[in-house]
């Protein structure tokens, strides 16, 4: 009963964690301090705007189409279907992305999917931990039967 510690990998999951809460992170700050301002709206509008904008209207226009959240959860389905640890930490950064930039619904999909992906154990293979394979030991031939002395 309880958690089970034994799938922690100290060298995989801990800079993938540190990944993830720095993605998200620089999300909430761009988002605050990039996007938020009224100084930076005004900006935007002028006739010539500074190339700030730029990074700035592609954020508002993923916002508005929802295609932080739709990618999120595509990348989180990719992630849960291929069982792949990189689509995973990928689709907790979108997901996260995509909540601090108000598509909460399809984000928080995508992110719980990605955490699944993450948190549950590696399939059993063919030769992996588990298998049937794996605990029957090496594969071995049949034994030859060799001709009785006499035939």
């Amino acid at each position: 009963m309880g958690f089970d510690r034994s799938g922690f990998q100290l060298r995989r999951d801990l800079p993938a964690l540190v990944l993830v809460v720095t993605a998200i992170v620089g999300a909430v700050c761009y988002r605050r301090l990039g996007v938020e301002p009224r100084f930076w709206a005004a900006a935007c509008i002028a006739h010539n705007p500074p190339f700030g904008c730029v990074p700035r209207a592609a954020v508002v226009w993923l916002q508005g189409q929802d295609l932080w959240g739709w990618t999120a959860l595509v990348v989180g389905l990719a992630a849960f279907i291929a069982r792949r640890f990189s689509l995973a930490i990928a689709a907790l950064i979108l997901g996260g992305a995509a909540v601090v930039n108000f598509n909460a619904s399809l984000g928080m999909t995508g992110a719980a999917l990605g955490a699944w992906t993450w948190l549950r154990p590696a399939p059993a293979g063919p030769a992996g931990r588990g298998s049937a394979r794996a605990e029957a030991g090496p594969e071995r031939a049949p034994p030859r039967s060799r001709p009785e002395p006499g035939d």
